[in-house]
């Protein structure tokens, strides 16, 4: 793999990740680049996943240091619970 392919698919990494740590969908835009960049469709999907969870630990560990959420403060409405579990299950 070239330089420039992997100076682009960097490029393409850092705007995913932007729009997965406020939005989510960050995938939609790594894995095609993956894959127009000959990587093997088995190791696109693992990178992809990878990215994925990376972003969501490090979204959440920014958001929270912002104090834009609030992680210990889970309110225990057991509607919602029932119904988290109900959707859960399906």
């Amino acid at each position: 793999m070239s330089w420039d392919v992997i100076g682009m698919l960097a490029l393409v990494a850092f705007c995913a990740g932007f729009f997965d740590a406020i939005a989510g969908g960050g995938g939609l835009i790594t894995l095609p680049a993956l894959l127009l960049a000959s990587v093997d469709p088995i190791s696109a999907i693992a990178t992809n996943k990878f990215q994925a969870a990376s972003a969501t630990i490090s979204a959440t560990v920014t958001f929270a240091r912002a104090l834009a959420i609030k992680l210990l403060s889970v309110e225990t409405n057991p509607l919602r619970v029932a119904f988290t579990h109900l959707v859960a299950s399906l």
